[in-house]
């Protein structure tokens, strides 16, 4: 039991650690995307399911947090804690790039 509490809390302290260096990890988008995006008009919404599908089998973020469910975690318990601090973690990574580039 205290075993599982320590790997939890360590795995819980990376991923803090890892969201507070904003721009050495967030990914990007390719140019095509990019350009895609600085250009929409209005609703389309196959488009952004298609981007966002990419973003999460491309992006490395959401592959650890899948290797980290897969071959860590085995309790239920721990895989919804795991999945709530992986949910921070990208928030607080989005509002600080949103916080840095607005102003």
């Amino acid at each position: 039991m205290t075993n599982n509490i320590l790997r939890l809390a360590t795995l819980m302290l990376g991923i803090i650690l890892i969201s507070m260096s904003f721009d050495l990890l967030a990914h990007g988008v390719d140019d095509k995307t990019r350009v895609f995006l600085e250009q929409n008009s209005g609703v389309q919404f196959i488009p952004f399911i298609y981007i966002g599908a990419k973003h999460m089998f491309t992006g490395y973020d959401h592959l650890l947090f899948l290797v980290g469910v897969i071959f860590f975690l085995y309790r239920s318990r721990d895989v919804l804690l795991y999945k709530y601090v992986h949910h921070r973690s990208q928030y607080y990574l989005i509002m600080g790039r949103a916080w840095r580039y607005s102003g």
